[in-house]
């Protein structure tokens, strides 16, 4: 938008330039999301993939949230709950599907790395499974996904030229559809036991993880369980399980038993101190004595000379 400035008639000369450009306002930051300084570093390897709990959550909750960046990394942790109503002013993005998505984030030439809670709040009514979608076109996506409460999540993580990784929780139950042209697909040792490769053809595969004799499943929008789409057209495709911090059982502190061999142990240890340095000192006292002989024998051979000399 441009603002005109009235300009006195002859002043023309003095005023070069009239207009004024205001700035458009960006988005703010996420709940959680890295520093000004990291969305200027896209270099960091992301470690997501290595994740051995959830990350703390200090994000307030959130829905139909949309990010849209060109050249900026998304980073950080989100809350979404899709029971919330639209928030005032909100951008409603829609799927492929044409569906309104709870949570929305592209960027082109920045990656992806953020951690993703479903909850499921006090708000009356009832939905379906959170719609998520996640994509990059250069860049790496890397997305873990939370879901204590099995509410459910319907994700789609797309990268063109990068990787994509997705850490999903162990009560994931649903079909994954890996899409790829030149890259590799893997899964994480812990899902192969729930894996049943349901389809390959072309460059689509579908897989289920869970039973889906007892859950019932059928290839629609009206399950109500999880869907994960991943795609890549030239890197590689990881979906690994994320290991609970409740899941892990927490040992008491290992008490330390006094031993009645420290005692000789350090005295022995002090006994070689004080030797080593007896001989250190006993080697620097025959270095001086050889010393004081040599300056001994310099004298006394500058005198037998000068004797020689009177005589």
């Amino acid at each position: 938008m441009k603002i005109s400035k009235l300009v006195p008639k002859g002043d023309e000369k003095k005023v070069s330039d009239t207009t004024t450009t205001t700035t458009t306002t960006q988005l703010p930051p996420a709940y959680s999301e890295a520093t000004k300084e990291d969305r200027y570093n896209d270099n960091v390897t992301s470690s997501s993939s290595n994740i051995t709990g959830p990350r703390p959550i200090l994000t307030r909750p959130t829905n139909y949230l949309t990010l849209v960046r060109e050249n900026f990394p998304i980073r950080g942790t989100y809350r979404v709950d899709p029971t919330l109503p639209i928030p005032p002013g909100a951008i409603i993005s829609k799927g492929g599907d044409g569906k309104e998505l709870n949570l929305k984030f592209n960027s082109t030439n920045g990656s992806i790395d953020v951690c993703l809670d479903i909850i499921r709040g006090p708000a009356p009514g009832t939905c379906g499974p959170a719609r998520l979608e996640l994509k990059s076109i250069s860049c790496d996506v890397t997305a873990t996904i939370l879901d204590k409460h099995q509410n459910r999540f319907r994700l789609r993580a797309i990268s063109h030229q990068g990787n994509v990784t997705v850490n999903i929780p162990q009560t994931f139950t649903g079909s994954v559809v890996a899409k790829l042209n030149k890259g590799t697909i893997k899964f994480g040792t812990e899902i192969h036991s729930q894996l049943a490769v349901l389809s390959e053809q072309n460059n689509e595969s579908r897989y289920f993880i869970g039973d889906y004799l007892t859950t019932a499943y059928r290839d629609d929008e009206s399950w109500p369980m999880d869907y994960l789409y991943v795609e890549s057209q030239t890197g590689t495709i990881s979906i690994n399980f994320v290991k609970e911090s409740s899941t892990r059982k927490e040992q008491p502190p290992v008490r330390r038993k006094e031993s009645k061999s420290l005692v000789p142990v350090g005295k022995a240890l002090l006994a070689d101190y004080f030797i080593e340095v007896v001989v250190s000192l006993h080697e620097i006292e025959e270095r001086h004595t050889k010393r004081k002989k040599a300056i001994l024998f310099m004298n006394n051979g500058s005198k037998i000379h000068e004797i020689s000399r009177m005589a």
